[in-house]
């Protein structure tokens, strides 16, 4: 599959995580950082919305910088907020935007963000090769299947209403994302 990314997009997030985890260092560590590998436990989910930090682990980034990672993964942002809050992990390499906030409005002070992008909420839609579907605006009365959870359908929603389309005239299936890309080969979702 090929898939264009922007390097200085890339770059940037790149930057943004590496920042976030001496941010963190210092905020647990308030000496400073010591001459040994700084260790940053960071929460992810396998989901393409996480690509920036795969990118930096695949490259080496965080070593280059100095910063150990400890790679700690998860099934849902609500998982991630939870194991943060609890001391289990350091930092999040991204989580719905919706269940930050909502923790955040029921724990003041209990998380901090510092960086929110609004481009990961639906990142794609991806048919199969064979598909006759060109465009969202062909969706309307076909299969989509979609990451688990309110935040993905919502977002697959406002997308769809953008182009038109009655979401209602779409079904909506939930699926996590190692039964995605099956789903499309065998026919189970359009999209």
């Amino acid at each position: 599959m090929n898939i264009k990314i922007s390097t200085k997009l890339v770059s940037g997030i790149i930057i943004a995580i590496v920042i976030a985890a001496v941010f963190v260092n210092f905020y647990v560590n308030p000496n400073g950082m010591t001459s040994q590998n700084t260790k940053v436990r960071i929460g992810y989910m396998p989901i393409t919305g996480d690509y920036q930090f795969f990118i930096a682990m695949e490259k080496n980034l965080f070593k280059k910088q100095g910063i150990e990672i400890e790679a700690v993964k998860f099934a849902s942002s609500n998982q991630m907020i939870e194991a943060l809050t609890l001391d289990k992990i350091d930092v999040i390499a991204s989580a719905a935007a919706p269940t930050a906030y909502i923790f955040e409005s029921k724990s003041p002070g209990g998380i901090k963000i510092f960086a929110y992008t609004d481009d990961n909420n639906l990142p794609a839609i991806i048919v199969s090769a064979n598909s006759t579907i060109t465009n969202a605006s062909q969706l309307s009365g076909k299969k989509i299947g979609t990451f688990p959870g309110t935040t993905a359908q919502t977002a697959l929603k406002s997308m769809l209403e953008r182009y038109g389309i009655n979401p209602k005239s779409v079904k909506i299936i939930e699926l996590t994302p190692p039964l995605q890309l099956g789903a499309i080969a065998s026919g189970q979702v359009d999209a």
